[in-house]
């Protein structure tokens, strides 16, 4: 994609994270049909409810741009992540192992998500458009929230082992 001006660049990476957060509306639900742990499908569950709100935020700040969302290739780069994430969960039964490989995959996705919305915060500063930055703001204080929640799953807590201790102990 040829770029004219940064805003270009903001609505290329808008667009990217458009599309990523469409794309997880359909790759959620099989992840959290495949989860062993009720805790785990509890917080996809959770933070699929924050990607329909956060795909409304960024429809808004399409709108508050007068722009649409484009077509951009960047996303390859997870779109690799969920075809990973298929063959997990097509090859494995659920199991605390595979619920292991759902966090890495997850968390994988969350952290391009993080890079990404911070970026975009970052570039809305820049613009000098105050709205859409609050948009983005939101958006990444959620996507680190989940990525917390996460970590927290696979490590556990003071009273019972994570998913990656109870992987090790179903192999």
């Amino acid at each position: 994609m040829e770029l004219s001006s940064f805003k270009d660049l903001f609505i290329f990476l808008l667009s990217d994270i458009y599309i990523i957060e469409n794309q997880l509306l359909v790759e959620v639900p099989k992840m959290v049909a495949k989860a062993h742990s009720e805790k785990l499908k509890e917080a996809l569950k959770t933070h699929l409810g924050e990607t329909k709100n956060q795909i409304k935020r960024l429809d808004r700040a399409f709108k508050l741009l007068g722009e649409k969302p484009r077509t951009v290739e960047w996303s390859r780069d997870v779109k690799h992540l969920f075809s990973d994430a298929e063959k997990f969960l097509k090859s494995n039964p659920s199991s605390p192992l595979l619920d292991a490989a759902i966090i890495v995959i997850a968390q994988r996705i969350e952290h391009y998500e993080i890079a990404t919305y911070g970026t975009l915060r970052e570039f809305a500063n820049v613009l000098d458009n105050d709205e859409i930055k609050s948009i983005l703001k939101e958006s990444l204080k959620e996507e680190a929230e989940a990525d917390t929640v996460l970590t927290k799953l696979a490590k556990g807590g003071m009273f019972s082992a994570g998913i990656n201790v109870e992987a090790t102990l179903n192999v």
